[in-house]
């Protein structure tokens, strides 16, 4: 019986390896089969890779030929061109410096200066490149706390207006020179006359008479930033609040609202360079004619057409001229509208490396800024540099290696022009500034439409996006967008209240959205902003005035 037990056991056990040897060469099958679906995809892949292989082979010889043809074409188009030149040079219609321009010659100057490179050294950490630039500065004896640099390089970022504003030496400018210097790029500081009206105080004009136009030195930063697309440039136009900001800077302004591609400044027509342009051909084709006629082709510069007296008097004659003096004269006016074409063009796209800053004071001599400009651009207040802790800067810089160099970043480090995000109903920084702005904004008569909201989502995307504290963004949002416009009579009643208790009912309600512990520590504290502009009202017969 035991026996039969014992059999009935080994044969049931039996019977469980057979399912699991049966079921592990079922496996065993189904391995196989996927490996050999696997071999074969393997070797599909490698007969896809082997013709894309000999596709891009055949593409590199099919480039290479292009190249050598374009390259061909283009020694053509260049020895064309250096023929012309040269006849303009030799006749002095065009001076060196325009001849290496129209022949795209450029002299590079070797530089044995050493740089941080923001991408191999700082591995792209934008937090790196704030501490970097502060003890670069440091070095020198330009003293700014970290938040500073850390707002101001995320506003550069945004490619808007920015305004600094604060009292006279309180840094304003010197941090935009300095800040240029850190990251070898180029400061061009612009002063604003107070007798500025029009856009043409800042941009120029086409005079008729001189058929020339007149630059500026705003346009002339904006042209030789053109020139030089590698290079940082930072444009400031200094006490920016001289002249009604309004009256010459506003249509400016709108060509920056474009954020979908870089926006063109229109200067003069083009029908005026076609006209010059026609004029001086049939001037080159005049003397080309002459030349031929006395057989003097080897005639090249103006003085020996000058001396030549043939050549003289028949060219006096066509032109219509009494004495050689007139040629001279109407040669120096070809000259110059020659150069005014070339050098000032009719239209000029915005250049990707510029960034427009100003810089304002506020006093009884200066103009407030008017509520398009607020509304387009980020205000930056500045205090005294006396007031910051210099020992606690340089404590929080001691580590930083190679402090004397400057960081070396592409333009595309200083942020991309594009548009804005869109609003998100989901966004609690959305809803919390739509909110505000039923609750407060719109009844002290603070406007803030879709545009600033999305501007306040384009600086946070930014702001977070360098390694910054996101619990800062609403602090410093209502800093540059929100106190700029609280200029009104807080004594007058909305919805039966006094403008100041309500103004006083938002400062109560933002400290429970604000991290006040790490504004203080890390940037402005806006809710002291607040305080102060409540208490000078107090002190202002209940007058607000956030510039006051």
């Amino acid at each position: 019986m035991n026996f039969l037990k014992l059999k009935d056991k080994v044969n049931i056990r039996i019977n469980k390896l057979k399912k699991k040897e049966d079921n592990k060469i079922k496996q065993i099958k189904k391995l196989e089969l996927k490996r050999k679906d696997i071999i074969l995809d393997i070797n599909l892949k490698k007969n896809n890779i082997e013709e894309l292989i000999y596709k891009i082979e055949n593409l590199k010889e099919v480039l290479k030929k292009e190249e050598q043809l374009m390259g061909k074409k283009l020694e053509k188009l260049r020895s064309f061109i250096k023929d012309k030149a040269d006849t303009l040079l030799g006749l002095e219609f065009i001076d060196q410096e325009e001849y290496n321009n129209l022949l795209m010659i450029q002299e590079y100057k070797e530089s044995d200066e050493k740089f941080i490179d923001f991408h191999i050294d700082l591995l792209e950490d934008k937090q790196s490149l704030i501490s970097h630039i502060q003890a670069y500065l440091f070095e020198k004896d330009i003293i700014y706390p970290r938040y500073i640099i850390e707002d101001f390089y995320a506003l550069i970022q945004t490619n808007d207006l920015i305004v600094l504003a604060g009292e006279s030496g309180s840094g304003k400018t010197n941090l935009i020179k300095s800040f240029a210097d850190a990251i070898g790029g180029k400061s061009v500081i612009i002063p604003v006359k107070p007798n500025w009206t029009s856009s043409e105080d800042l941009l120029g004009y086409y005079n008729p008479l001189e058929k020339k136009y007149l630059a500026t030195p705003f346009l002339e930063a904006l042209l030789e930033a053109k020139d030089n697309p590698e290079v940082p440039y930072f444009i400031c136009l200094d006490e920016m609040n001289l002249a009604r900001v309004e009256y010459y800077f506003a249509d400016f302004l709108s060509l920056l609202e474009e954020r979908g591609e870089l926006p063109e400044i229109k200067l003069y027509s083009e029908d005026e360079s076609a006209h010059i342009l026609s004029e001086f051909k049939n001037v080159m084709k005049t003397i080309e004619v002459v030349k031929e006629k006395y057989k003097k082709k080897n005639i090249v510069s103006f003085i020996e057409l000058l001396q030549d007296e043939e050549i003289n008097r028949e060219l006096t004659r066509i032109f219509g001229f009494s004495d050689k003096d007139s040629l001279i004269k109407y040669h120096t006016d070809l000259r110059r509208m020659l150069s005014g074409i070339l050098n000032t063009p009719s239209s000029i796209t915005f250049p990707k490396n510029v960034r427009i800053i100003g810089a304002i004071n506020i006093d009884e001599t200066t103009h407030y800024l008017s509520p398009k400009i607020l509304d387009r651009a980020h205000i930056m207040k500045f205090d005294s540099p006396l007031l910051q802790d210099w020992t606690k800067i340089a404590e929080k810089i001691e580590d930083v290696k190679n402090k004397e160099l400057r960081v070396k970043l592409i333009i595309e480090d200083l942020g991309e022009r594009e548009a804005y995000p869109r609003y998100d109903r989901e966004d609690e920084f959305c809803n919390i500034i739509t909110e505000f702005t039923k609750e407060y904004f719109s009844p002290l008569g603070i406007e803030v439409g879709l545009r600033t909201i999305r501007q306040g989502l384009n600086y946070k995307k930014i702001f977070e996006g360098q390694g910054s504290n996101g619990d800062l963004v609403l602090n410093n949002f209502i800093l540059h967008k929100i106190l700029p416009k609280m200029t009104f009579d807080g004594n007058k009643k909305v919805n039966n209240e006094n403008k100041n208790d309500l103004l006083q009912k938002f400062t109560k309600n933002l400290i429970e959205h604000i991290n006040r512990t790490l504004a203080k520590e890390k940037s402005i504290d806006v809710i002291d902003e607040l305080e102060q502009i409540i208490k000078l009202s107090d002190s202002n017969d209940g007058i607000v005035n956030y510039w006051a």
